[in-house]
């Protein structure tokens, strides 16, 4: 506990999701196919025997929150970075701490690392050794797909684990415990919430439970209350607390379309992600009668090569190409 933060301020200033984080597995939400009773991931928790491993996944489905509970749980050190901020001297750092824990205390350290795919060959390469000695014990967490942005060597010593979207049920559930919760959620507050607003923050989260959780405290904190202080939140409340996202287009998706044979269309690809056709759409498109609007040809020669993965924006869409250099 803070010295200077007697009165608890800085947890009270914390979001509903952080407060909300599951501490232990039984309380966890979502992601049974991985830690389900039983489970190979669940058992080498319990067993502290578990490996270097890498959660990757979409946002808000829990990879930091059960990496914390390994933390909470497992009977060694534990040492979190950012690989946003950390770099290679804070890497050496830390694997010259596990192994001082080693010799000295027979203490094996986990060392957690948020935003795996940040970390470009440099920093990857200090951590390679400590991996492969069994100094430490890695545990990356990212939103990318780790076979496409890590470095391979890194990839290879380490168990992925995938993480799924949150069912809506699993994010109902989640938010009417926040209701209910009077030392972390929103207990505290004389507020009811219709089961249609919850629904429509529920599907329109996408399977993201940090998003839901930040819709349902904004909704409850503005909503204006009624003579006598209780809180009411209907359907629009919940409509102006979260909006739709957007689909996003990812670098697996864009590498797809230019893998497929020069004749099949993509739209059965796009369609998921785009709800009209995009006006700018360019490389060869000519419109169709296809669900996705657009019907993709690719360039028939090779004189042309595809530079992938390009960006893709909506509205607005780039594509790239340029001439292929002959060879020899």
């Amino acid at each position: 506990m803070d010295l200077f933060d007697f009165n608890g301020n800085a947890e009270v200033a914390k979001p509903l999701a952080e407060r909300m984080r599951a501490n232990n597995l039984n309380d966890f939400i979502g992601q049974k196919h991985i830690v389900a009773e039983g489970s190979l991931l669940r058992r080498a928790i319990a067993l502290d025997r578990l490996g270097s491993c890498i959660f990757y996944g979409p946002p808000g489905t829990g990879k930091t929150t059960l990496a914390n509970i390994i933390a909470q749980t497992t009977h060694g050190e534990f040492i979190k970075l950012n690989a946003v901020q950390a770099g290679v001297a804070d890497v050496k750092k830390a694997v010259q701490e596990a192994e001082n824990n080693l010799k000295m205390y027979g203490k094996r350290t986990y060392l957690m690392l948020d935003e795996c795919h940040r970390f470009n060959k440099t920093q990857s390469d200090s951590l390679l050794p400590a991996i492969e000695q069994g100094t430490i014990i890695f545990i990356g967490s990212t939103t990318e797909n780790p076979y496409a942005s890590m470095t391979p060597a890194i990839v290879s010593r380490c168990r992925v684990f995938e993480f799924r979207r949150l069912s809506p049920q699993d994010i109902m559930g989640a938010m009417q415990k926040a209701l209910a919760d009077k030392r972390k959620g929103l207990g505290m507050y004389d507020v009811t919430v219709d089961g249609d607003a919850l629904n429509h923050i529920a599907q329109t989260a996408g399977g993201d439970l940090r998003s839901a959780y930040n819709a349902l405290e904004l909704a409850v904190l503005t909503t204006p209350p009624e003579e006598g202080g209780h809180i009411h939140v209907a359907l629009a409340d919940a409509e102006q607390s979260i909006q739709k996202k957007r689909s996003r287009i990812t670098r697996t998706i864009i590498t797809t379309i230019f893998r497929r044979s020069a004749n099949r269309s993509a739209a059965a690809i796009l369609t998921p992600h785009f709800t009209t056709p995009c006006a700018s759409f360019r490389a060869g498109a000519t419109p169709c009668s296809s669900p996705a609007g657009w019907q993709f040809t690719p360039p028939r020669t090779s004189a042309w090569q595809t530079r992938a993965p390009c960006r893709w924006r909506l509205p607005l869409c780039t594509y790239s190409k340029k001439r292929a250099r002959p060879r020899g």
